[in-house]
């Protein structure tokens, strides 16, 4: 108890705290370690505050309580500019000048006010107290939810395909294509619901000799589960242990869709793999026989460490450093740089695998094209002609439903009229 009294661990622990929820709530989608530098740069902009309140205060009580304050402005920032860009009653004033200039209002008199007061005794022990809950927590439920991916089952890089599969003529192996357009509906659905006729194409491809199945349904209705049971040509409940109702999708799932009975069995009638950069984990492959990069794989790998992953992403659209990413064209500018938005990043993975399926058949030998495009699936980033838009809001792949307005409803159109 004298611990939580005198000792000010509250700025620590209010950094992680949101770097740990935004994990949580995205554990179907986040491994652990992609939070591994958020923590680390975290707790260091705490300590960086700490020591430099306690310059300007000459009090370390203080000090704390100051840094706290800073870390929570910070982290609640993009969040706050979300929620204001979403009521209309405060969308005309949801600007970053406004917001930025509210917060430095609030820091500023606090600021001001413990530099002529004393802070109360039972601060530190309150904060601290408050700080542990809430950092416990989270860490209760991160705990349960990564616990519950269960066990992975003996399916990785080498194994057998165990399919029985032969070609009729081996001296003539056609290539193969398996090109997944994420959330892309049949013609029926499309013309019901979205008010968009897609026949036009559908008859182009069948005059090209294309089969299209009408009233066809997916395996399964979500990505996680579709693509390890069509890549394995299994069920499934087949592929691994059992999976509990309302649970985190578990880390075997990527495993069993990344090295598929699908993809083995094509290697072992001698095909090659060839596979493009993707937005989602299991079906991201670089150690395909051609993995198709938007840069060559060495320089991506030479420059693992420095790229920023989708969660340091998402922990700086929700935090102050959302400045960063609307103002990249004012900082490109002044420091000749290349800051990308997620949304641009996002379009230009889709554009860079629409151009280069194109050029597959120059590849020599037999070969397994596969590759997700994450199109016309949510976010919506392009029009029907293919302009860049949505920029605004958070950055997410997780199509909601309840958000299926007219004005949605109309943007999915225009993403499938752009993927034809």
């Amino acid at each position: 108890m004298r611990v939580l009294d005198k000792a000010p661990l509250h700025p620590f622990l209010f950094a992680v705290y949101p770097v740990l929820a935004l994990l949580t709530l995205n554990a179907a989608e986040v491994a652990p370690a992609s939070a591994v530098r958020s923590l680390v740069v975290s707790v260091g902009l705490a300590l960086v505050l700490l020591l430099s309140f306690r310059v300007f205060l000459r009090d370390t009580p203080k000090a704390a309580a100051l840094a706290s304050l800073a870390l929570l402005l910070f982290f609640a920032y993009g969040h706050t500019y979300v929620l204001m860009r979403q009521q209309p009653a405060l969308s005309t004033i949801a600007r970053h000048r406004v917001l930025i200039t509210l917060e430095a209002g609030v820091f500023v008199a606090a600021a001001i006010g413990l530099a002529r007061r004393g802070l109360p005794l039972m601060a530190t022990r309150l904060l601290n107290a408050t700080a542990l809950v809430a950092v416990g927590l989270v860490l209760v439920q991160s705990t349960w939810i990564f616990a519950d991916r269960g066990p992975e089952p003996p399916t990785g890089a080498g194994v057998g395909s165990g399919l029985d599969l032969s070609l009729p003529d081996a001296s003539h192996r056609r290539d193969v294509y398996y090109i997944i357009l994420d959330g892309y509906t049949r013609a029926d659905v499309l013309d019901g619901f979205y008010d968009y006729d897609n026949r036009p194409f559908l008859t182009e491809l069948e005059a090209l000799g294309f089969k299209v199945a009408e009233e066809s349904r997916s395996n399964y209705a979500m990505t996680r589960l579709s693509l390890p049971s069509s890549l394995n040509m299994d069920y499934v409940d087949a592929l691994g242990p059992p999976l509990e109702p309302g649970g985190a999708e578990p880390a075997w799932l990527d495993k069993v869709a990344r090295y598929s009975r699908v993809r083995s069995a094509f290697e072992e009638l001698g095909y090659q793999i060839v596979s493009f950069e993707s937005a989602i984990g299991m079906t991201d492959w670089p150690d395909s026989d051609l993995y198709m990069s938007r840069k060559p794989l060495a320089l991506s790998d030479a420059e693992a460490l420095w790229q920023i992953n989708p969660f340091e992403i998402l922990v700086a659209q929700t935090s102050m450093a959302r400045l960063i990413i609307d103002g990249r064209t004012v900082l490109n500018r002044v420091f000749h740089t290349k800051v990308e938005a997620p949304n641009e990043q996002h379009r230009e993975r889709i554009l860079f695998a629409l151009d280069r399926l194109g050029r597959m058949a120059e590849v020599p030998g037999p070969k397994f094209v596969f590759v997700h495009i994450m199109s016309p699936h949510q976010p919506y980033v392009f029009t029907a002609e293919g302009e860049a838009i949505g920029d605004e809001g958070i950055f997410t792949l997780a199509g909601d439903p309840t958000t299926y307005d007219v004005n949605s409803r109309a943007a999915y159109a225009n993403q499938v009229a752009f993927v034809n």
